[in-house]
């Protein structure tokens, strides 16, 4: 079963250096000592008609989904911002790329992100 509580101990960073035509490469760490699915958010930039492919380290495509961001996380990024603790407002993404990573026990996965524009082209995030 899927668990994105902080109590899961798990950390994800990433890089914009990849092996794969320009993509972002994802990773996804695993501290608990047995397997686990995750569910991984990356804010993208909604351009229109973009759509996103998400590869796993065997160059196996995985589903995933674009959803808006949560308004209370919108409202929670404003706060920020007022209080000088955020950047630039227009570097906020509205938007979420969303994946199930399947993540092995004390152990990582990786993923590669690309940007497929309305003209079939891949393009890095």
């Amino acid at each position: 079963s899927s668990s994105s509580s902080s109590s899961s101990s798990s950390s994800s960073s990433s890089s914009s250096s990849s092996g794969a035509e320009g993509g972002l490469l994802v990773v996804v760490y695993n501290s608990l000592a047995w397997p686990r699915r995750e569910w991984v958010r990356l804010p993208v930039a909604a351009a229109q008609n973009a759509t996103y492919t998400v590869q796993d380290a065997e160059g196996h495509s995985l589903p995933s989904q674009l959803l808006l961001v949560a308004n209370s996380t919108l409202q929670l990024q404003q706060g920020l911002r007022t209080a000088g603790l955020a950047g630039d407002p227009a570097a906020a993404a509205a938007t979420e790329l969303v994946f199930e990573a399947a993540l092995p026990p004390v152990g990582y996965a990786s993923f590669v992100v690309q940007r497929i524009s309305s003209s079939s082209t891949v393009q890095g995030i």
